[in-house]
C-alpha cells in the first residue's frame, strides 16, 4: 500500500513493515484532511454518520522505521464454491453460479509471522436468518510461516505447516484469535 501525505512534503519517502488493510485508508485520509479520529463502527452502523472498521495509519507514517503497529493482525475473507471438480478439500473455484453458494468460506488472518486460514461451512441465510459461518464444520486449515527468512521451503506459501506437531499451540492460539475477529483486536488496541 502506498500513501502520500501532501501536508508533509519535506518528509522523504519511507517503507514500513506494519500490517495494514484497505479499510485503513479512510480513517487515515480523514485524520490527514480533517485532523479528526474516526470512531469504530458499531455492529449495526446504519444510523451512524461516520465510522470505520479500519485504523488510522498516521502514527506509522510519522515514524515508519519505529515499527509502530496499529493492529496485531490483518483479516481476510474468501468465498469458495462446492463443485464436483474433486479439489482436495472438497471446494473449488469462486464462480458461485448456484443460488445456494458459496457453501464454504475461508477466514484468514495475517500476523507479523503467520498467515492462518480456516475454511468453514457457510450458511447463506434466508429471510429469517443472516448469513453466517458454521465454526463447528471446519473443512480445512492452513498455516504459513512468514518468519522463515530466505527459505526455499516457504516460497509463495508453498508449505502448509498446520499439521506440524511443533505448531500445535500456535494453531490453537491463532484459531482463537481468528474466531474472535477483527473487532476484538481493534478494541484491545484502543
Amino acid at each position: 500500500m502506498i500513501i502520500h501525505d501532501p501536508t508533509k512534503t519535506s518528509r522523504p519517502a519511507a517503507k514500513s513493515s506494519a500490517l495494514v488493510e484497505f479499510v485503513d485508508l479512510m480513517p487515515t485520509v480523514v485524520q490527514i484532511a480533517l485532523g479528526q479520529k474516526t470512531p469504530l463502527c458499531p455492529p449495526d452502523s446504519s444510523q451512524v454518520k461516520l465510522c470505520t472498521e479500519g485504523h488510522d495509519l498516521s502514527p506509522i507514517m510519522a515514524d515508519p522505521a519505529g515499527r509502530k503497529d496499529v493492529r496485531k493482525a490483518a483479516f481476510m475473507q474468501y468465498a469458495a464454491c462446492m463443485h464436483d471438480e474433486g479439489v482436495s478439500l472438497g471446494f473449488g473455484h469462486d464462480g458461485c453460479d448456484a443460488d445456494d453458494e458459496p457453501m464454504v468460506m475461508g477466514y484468514a488472518m495475517r500476523t507479523r509471522r503467520w498467515r492462518y486460514i480456516e475454511w468453514v461451512k457457510f450458511n447463506k441465510g434466508d429471510n429469517s436468518t443472516a448469513p453466517a459461518p458454521d465454526w463447528t464444520e471446519v473443512v480445512g486449515t492452513e498455516l504459513y510461516d512468514h518468519g522463515i527468512v530466505d527459505s526455499v521451503e516457504n516460497v509463495a506459501e508453498s508449505v502448509n505447516a498446520v499439521a506440524d506437531p511443533q505448531f500445535k499451540a500456535t494453531v490453537a492460539q491463532l484459531s482463537k484469535q481468528l474466531r474472535a475477529g477483527w473487532r476484538k483486536e481493534r478494541r484491545e488496541l484502543q
